[in-house]
Order: C-alpha cells, then structure tokens, then sequence
C-alpha cells in the first residue's frame, strides 16, 4: 500500500481553521460597526426637523400651484391657499389582492 503523505491534510486543517476565524471575526466586526453607528447616530440626531433640507414640496389648490425645491426657493403665482380634502367613494364589486406565488 502506498501511504505518502504530502500534507495535504495538515493543510485543509489549516484552511478550515483559517475559514472559522475570519468568519467569526467579520460577524464579530459586523456586530461592532453596527452598534457603533448606532450609538453615534443616537449621539448626534436632536429630533428636530429643522435641519432637513433637499425635500420638494408640491401644494397643489385649484388655481395655483406652489412648489419649494431643494434650495429652499418658492415659486408661485399666487399664495396658495387650503383646499378641502379629495371625497373618495366607494367602487362596486368585490376587491382581491394578491403578492408573488403562481
């Protein structure tokens, strides 16, 4: 029987060792990295919105319309003013939704 070994056992036992360690230590990081941005978004977020900038906002009324862009400018032709709320109705028949699946 030829019994030569070239090491090659050793070596995957290396390998595989090598493999659990990096697992443990990226999975080990992630948990880290996360906590910490955690931690720093909870240190530096006051819970105002006056900070918030870049939204655009659309008032549409009847006759005009109003719209801020990011830079915070407003153009309009006229002030808008406030419109009732849209009445919905109800539709006939019977409604079915469904998600994925065949």
């Amino acid at each position: 029987m030829n019994t030569t070994d070239n090491g090659r056992a050793l070596a995957r036992s290396r390998a595989n060792k090598r493999l659990r360690n990096l697992t443990i230590g990226t999975a080990v990081f992630g948990v880290a990295a996360t906590g910490g941005l955690g931690w720093l978004a909870a240190v530096t977020y006051d819970g105002s919105s006056a900070g918030a900038t870049g939204a655009v906002v659309l008032t549409t009324t009847a006759d005009d319309a109003t719209t801020s862009n990011s830079t915070g400018a407003t153009t309009a032709s006229t002030a808008a003013t406030a419109t009732a709320a849209p009445v919905v109705t109800a539709a006939g028949g019977t409604a079915h939704a469904t998600t994925g699946g065949s």
